[in-house]
């Protein structure tokens, strides 16, 4: 479940469709009690490419990195980090809507997710 003070208008989640079908969901509002109804969607390499980033692969490395924008993400052993020049910055994470949160405290936009 996804704690609700980590939820923002247009952040994308798992909920359960009357069917009790999993289903993407796409926020318009947020309400109490949300979080208890709403699974995170993992970061997948799917899921980066679906978000506009580009796959860079350093070979002396072995480490796939992705770019979005000018912002360059790499897998560790905990999740994804932002990557700054010489050290990862801030906590990894590893769900879409924490890096949807990210790119917005980054950049004042959002994200633009294509699932």
């Amino acid at each position: 479940m996804i704690q609700a003070n980590e939820l923002r208008i247009g952040n994308y989640g798992h909920t359960l469709n009357n069917d009790n079908d999993q289903v993407v969901t796409r926020f318009v509002s947020i309400s109490n009690g949300i979080g208890d109804i709403v699974d995170p969607i993992p970061l997948t390499e799917d899921i980066l490419l679906k978000c506009g980033a580009s796959l860079v692969t350093y070979q002396n490395e072995k480490i796939n990195s992705f770019f979005i924008n000018q912002f360059r993400f790499q897998h560790e052993e905990q999740g994804y980090c932002l990557f700054g020049s010489e050290w990862t910055i801030g906590e990894p994470f590893n769900y879409l809507h924490q890096l949807q949160n990210l790119f917005f405290a980054l950049t004042g936009e959002e994200l633009n997710v294509e699932l």
